[in-house]
């Protein structure tokens, strides 16, 4: 019985569209290529740094989760759920910034010809909410 189901939904599954799974991807923390439509994509990570005007030390737990829901179309949410940062002898463990954005391709790749992307996205900060915009370029571009 098993097997002939099996047979049957072979038989109607057709070609399908499902996109081969890129374990190399991102290359960059911000490409101007967009995820499959519906899949979502998990990105997380740590940044370190020292000797700064604001700091002496900073280490941030980041989080970024991306949904494409058209074609030219995706949403993100950024987090840093825990930043902890030294300044002098005092220790400060809070969290971070959270981004919340949209990005669209305005211009698909080819062969010799770059993906061309548009990022816009909005922080909610305790201090002072912000927006940024970013123009984003695929690697086919090359000035060098």
């Amino acid at each position: 019985m098993l097997s002939v189901l099996a047979q049957l939904s072979r038989a109607q599954s057709g070609a399908t569209s499902v996109p081969e799974a890129n374990p190399g991807r991102p290359t960059v923390s911000t490409p101007a290529t967009l995820t499959p439509v519906g899949y979502k994509q998990f990105e997380n990570g740590a940044l370190f740094a020292e000797d700064s005007t604001d700091f002496s030390k900073r280490t941030g737990i980041g989080q970024v989760t991306k949904l494409s829901v058209l074609r030219r179309l995706e949403l993100f949410l950024q987090s840093e759920p825990l930043a902890i940062s030294q300044s002098r002898d005092r220790t400060a463990v809070h969290e971070g910034e959270v981004f919340a954005g949209v990005q669209s391709v305005l211009l698909f790749g080819g062969q010799s010809r770059p993906t061309v992307s548009i990022a816009m996205l909005h922080a909610f900060t305790q201090v002072s909410p912000r927006s940024s915009t970013l123009a984003l370029f695929d690697s086919r571009l090359r000035f060098f």
